[in-house]
């Protein structure tokens, strides 16, 4: 499913500095933020398992969330938190003021899909707590369909990196979509990144945007999924 690929200087692709310097950013802060408020717990949306990745002076958690509902459900709220041994808080993503998709799934469809948060402490937790709250928006009867296709894989100063493409199946354009990417040996998550793009065009544009990534963990060798959730849904 994929290639390796030369040394690569990625276009909108976070670095790792700049991924560090945001997470610090967001912990300096959190203290007096106000809490975002995850509301009731899901019924039906579940965590099914939590992953801790270790990146470069950054860490990433990834969740694999399973909607049991048979219905896609939208805007549905994520809480994360990280303890230490002694359940000291060292990380919460319980604040407003972030970016949407570190709090919040924008879709989760029927089955299987994929929540990545990638910009975390670097010192590894001795717990995360994931709870997934309940969405207040219905979603559109027509969901917007985002495929991801030519998957990549390389390497940028030692950092894994991916990069692809992503083309919009609908005539409702696309605003900051976030792209999740996870790489699977067997039902073991390796390594995981995500990356957003400002822009993508209605289907009828026939243009696709290319994404790009870094990877915390080490994606060689494994298989790579790609879940691609529309930021924009239309009218309900």
């Amino acid at each position: 499913m994929v290639a390796a690929l030369a040394l690569l200087a990625l276009p909108g692709c976070t670095t790792t500095q700049e991924r560090s310097a945001k997470m610090a950013e967001n912990s300096e802060t959190a203290a007096e933020a106000k809490r975002f408020n995850v509301g009731k717990t899901n019924p039906d949306v579940t965590a099914k398992d939590v992953t801790w990745i270790e990146g470069e002076g950054v860490g990433a958690v990834v969740v694999r969330v399973v909607n049991s509902s048979g219905s896609a459900q939208a805007s549905v709220p994520i809480g994360l938190d990280l303890y230490t041994a002694d359940k000291t808080s060292l990380y919460t993503n319980r604040i407003d003021g972030l970016e949407p998709a570190l709090n919040m799934l924008p879709l989760a469809p029927p089955g299987e899909s994929w929540w990545v948060h990638n910009q975390l402490p670097a010192d590894k937790p001795a717990r995360e707590r994931v709870r997934i709250g309940t969405s207040k928006v219905a979603p559109p009867k027509d969901i917007p369909r985002i495929d991801a296709s030519e998957v990549t894989l390389g390497d940028d100063g030692g950092i894994p990196t991916g990069r692809g493409k992503i083309t919009n199946r609908s005539e409702v354009e696309q605003q900051r979509i976030t792209v999740f990417a996870v790489a699977l040996k067997g039902d073991r998550i390796v390594a995981a990144g995500r990356s957003v793009v400002e822009r993508l065009q209605a289907a009828s544009a026939k243009k696709p945007e290319k994404f790009a990534i870094y990877f915390n963990g080490d994606p060689r060798g494994a298989d790579i999924r790609v879940f691609v959730p529309p930021s924009t849904l239309g009218d309900a």
